[in-house]
């Protein structure tokens, strides 16, 4: 599991090995799944939540990608919280990494000075998870783009 601040809120992947499998297609499922885990991470990296947040939820073969971002917490007391979750299918998630010498066994993508790995591709993720962070593809203009391909030894 890897958790990351942002401006207004985190950034979560989560292993398929930690987490139960959910059910994205059922929405109360979901909801209480996310609950759980937001809870979790809350009490585990001592992070306090109140107010009003938008949950999108990216399911992906190798784990579960979370963008919690927090839109209000005027009119909320106390401990309230409430989530706005949105599941978001069919989106590539990418390992996103400064040093090519960590991806070099992969097709890789490269822009603005990062390397782009899609998560699909990667063997173990567990030894990668350190070397960068988790971004979905629609961070990615792919039009600006160069593609590299994994380097071959003879």
């Amino acid at each position: 599991m890897k958790v990351e601040s942002v401006d207004d809120g985190f950034r979560i992947f989560i292993h398929n090995c930690y987490s139960d499998s959910v059910n994205f297609h059922n929405k109360v499922e979901i909801e209480d799944s996310i609950r759980n885990i937001l809870e979790k991470i809350c009490h585990n990296y001592r992070i306090k939540l109140k107010g009003f947040y938008r949950v999108k939820i990216y399911p992906n073969n190798i784990g579960t990608f979370l963008e919690v971002i927090k839109i209000d917490d005027d009119n909320y007391d106390g401990c309230e919280i409430d989530f706005r979750i949105v599941v978001v299918f069919n989106k590539e998630m990418y390992l996103k990494v400064e040093n090519y010498d960590y991806i070099s066994e992969y097709d890789s993508l490269y822009l603005e000075g990062f390397y782009y790995v899609n998560l699909e591709n990667i063997t173990n993720y567990f030894q990668m998870s350190d070397f960068g962070e988790v971004v979905s593809s629609d961070l990615i203009n792919f039009e600006k783009s160069v593609f590299i391909q994994k380097n071959k030894t003879c």
